[in-house]
């Protein structure tokens, strides 16, 4: 009887060791780590904003700067001269002052919000949010730093930045590389995106509307003015740009509508408010002097 066929002894092949090099890296070595699409990156569970999301916090951020440019230029205009008959001056001592105001609160406003809540309005409403590198909360220090990085990103209409961030893995532009801050995407419901809609939208038609009204009590508007001359009583019609003619009189009179409490006297009879910017080239007896 044949014996029994008996599988050769095979020797096992001997244990080894994974090297340094293999183990180091299938270990993450960063926080952060590449989707298996390699498209997204996580940070803390978090993935990086995209670009275009942040373009739109941007525009929408602007958007509400805009109206504080228009009511800060339109106060300083009726403070220190240069309204216009449709806005006011871009150009003088009063287009300097609204720049500078308007720079000081655009710094104030990105710095407060995103060191405070981590989100302007515009970032909030699209659902981003700005955070440290390793995912934690962004500071007040790291918040000032990215934003007056916002100089040098910002030429070009953020043409520097967005070339920055294109390249950088995090998508980082100059100040969120200094300040080592990312932007990551943040959950939002429904009824918290409507009510910072709502926020944003109303800030913005305050600062426009509260604009218009300056304007329109420094803008000269249609009146009529009664005027007296030697006891008889004479009506007088005001245009727009408040040329007032005595009518049945001796002599016309032009004088700007009523626009401040400096009165001048119509030939001896009549005290009437008028604005300080005369047209040149005429005179009046003047009750008061015009600053």
């Amino acid at each position: 009887m044949p014996a029994p066929l008996t599988a050769p002894n095979v020797a096992a092949p001997p244990a080894t060791t994974p090297s340094p090099i293999a183990a180091a890296s299938s270990s993450p070595a960063t926080p952060y780590a590449a989707t298996p699409s390699s498209a997204d990156i996580v940070i803390a569970g978090r993935r990086i904003a995209r670009l275009g999301d942040r373009l739109i916090a941007l525009v929408l951020d602007t958007f509400l700067i805009g109206a504080e440019f228009a009511l800060s230029g339109m106060w300083i205009a009726a403070r220190w001269g240069g309204i216009t008959e449709n806005g006011f001056a871009l150009e003088g001592k009063s287009a300097v002052l609204t720049l500078i105001a308007t720079g000081i609160f655009a710094l104030l406003y990105f710095w407060i919000m995103e060191g405070v809540f981590g989100a302007t309005l515009g970032k909030a409403i699209i659902g981003v949010q700005v955070r440290s590198k390793n995912g934690g909360r962004c500071d007040m220090r790291a918040s000032l730093i990215r934003n007056l990085l916002r100089i040098v990103d910002g030429i070009g209409v953020y043409l520097v930045g967005f070339l920055i961030a294109i390249f950088s893995r995090l998508r980082q532009r100059l100040g969120d590389h200094v300040a080592e801050t990312v932007v990551m995407e943040t959950g939002i419901g429904r009824l918290a995106r409507f009510l910072l809609v709502l926020l944003w939208a109303g800030s913005i038609i305050a600062g426009i509307w509260g604009a218009y009204r300056i304007h329109s009590r420094r803008t000269i508007a249609p009146a009529k003015a009664v005027f007296l001359n030697q006891g008889d009583n004479q009506e007088g019609t005001e245009d727009r740009w408040g040329a007032v003619k005595k009518l049945g009189g001796r002599a016309s009179w032009r004088a700007i509508a009523p626009a401040s409490p400096c009165p001048i006297r119509l030939g001896g009879s009549l005290a009437l408010p008028i604005s300080s910017q005369l047209p040149s080239g005429l005179q009046f007896p003047l009750d008061c002097p015009l600053g």
